[in-house]
């Protein structure tokens, strides 16, 4: 295993990171399964061409999903962990409560998912200051 850091472009995990954070980012030798990572972990996949940083999310089978994503990603390998935002571990990179959100999200009607946009902000921002 190896560390580096990498500076992610787009909005699909706002607002735990944002366009242009750096990340600190464990990589792996060989790709690991993605039953190995817990619901919640933010972890760094390969879609098609480019690599992605998404988090782990339960459907009844494990996949990866942005945080402000409607899409939901099959990737069957993981390539890394990401560990640091800006060079501070942060504990909303596997928060569980944060990928139940997103689960809910995606499963709404959009009338529903601005609504629970707003509370994944303000369940952001309470986390933040050490309000829950």
């Amino acid at each position: 295993m190896r560390q580096f850091e990498i500076k992610i472009h787009g909005n699909s995990m706002y607002p735990i990171l944002k366009n242009h954070d750096l990340l600190g980012v464990e990589s792996f030798d060989k790709p690991e399964e993605i039953d190995k990572f817990a619901v919640g972990e933010v972890v760094l996949i390969r879609d098609r061409r480019e690599w992605v940083v998404h988090r782990v999310v339960d459907f009844g089978v494990k996949a990866t999903m942005g945080d402000w994503s409607l899409c939901i990603d099959a990737p069957t390998k993981i390539w890394g962990r990401v560990l640091t935002v800006n060079g501070v571990p942060d504990p909303l990179l596997r928060d569980k409560k944060v990928s139940l959100i997103s689960q809910i999200i995606s499963g709404q009607p959009m009338v529903f998912r601005k609504f629970f946009r707003v509370v994944l902000l303000l369940y952001v921002f309470l986390k933040r200051r050490g309000c829950c």
